[in-house]
């Protein structure tokens, strides 16, 4: 099975760094859905938490993935 690929450059302009270690996320297409479906996840293998978010379109994938809870 063929890694799903990145999206161009532009859209990590949109996402901030992993909240759990500092490190770039990368956005992917997803399966499911519409064509334009995305997931987010940190690329750190080491990354104690290892988390994603996804949503139907680049944009809101990135605004999902922005979303930190208040400290």
């Amino acid at each position: 099975m063929q890694a799903p690929k990145a999206d161009p450059p532009r859209y990590r302009k949109l996402l901030l760094p992993c909240p759990f270690c500092g490190s770039p996320p990368e956005m992917v297409k997803w399966h499911g859905g519409s064509k334009r479906k995305r997931l987010v996840s940190c690329v750190d293998d080491s990354c104690p938490s290892s988390p994603a978010a996804s949503g139907e379109t680049p944009v809101s994938a990135a605004k999902a993935w922005n979303t930190r809870s208040p400290r």
